[in-house]
């Protein structure tokens, strides 16, 4: 019979089990949706990182461009003579 001492223990050790699921299901959920929330951010990161090294790689060629035209600059300025005889009557 169903209203034995027995049955009533058993009854609440269901009931108990259920909560404890039921409580479970509900912190996995939780901590899902942390790590859910914590990829997003890390590939939020990532994306603004991909974004800075573009930018700093692009900064170095056009300093490496500024640098080449400097350089050229110089040179016309100072031309270098010719080493050696001239040959000639130039």
């Amino acid at each position: 019979m169903l209203k034995s001492e027995q049955a009533i223990t058993m009854s609440i050790r269901i009931i108990d089990v259920f909560v404890k699921l039921r409580n479970m299901l509900y912190y996995n959920t939780q901590m899902q949706l942390e790590i859910s929330e914590i990829k997003y951010n890390i590939e939020q990161i990532v994306k603004k990182q991909k974004g800075h090294d573009q930018n700093i790689q692009l900064l170095f060629e056009y300093i490496n461009r500024l640098q080449e035209k400097e350089e050229k600059m110089v040179m016309k300025q100072n031309p270098k003579s010719e080493i050696g005889f001239k040959v000639g009557g130039s």
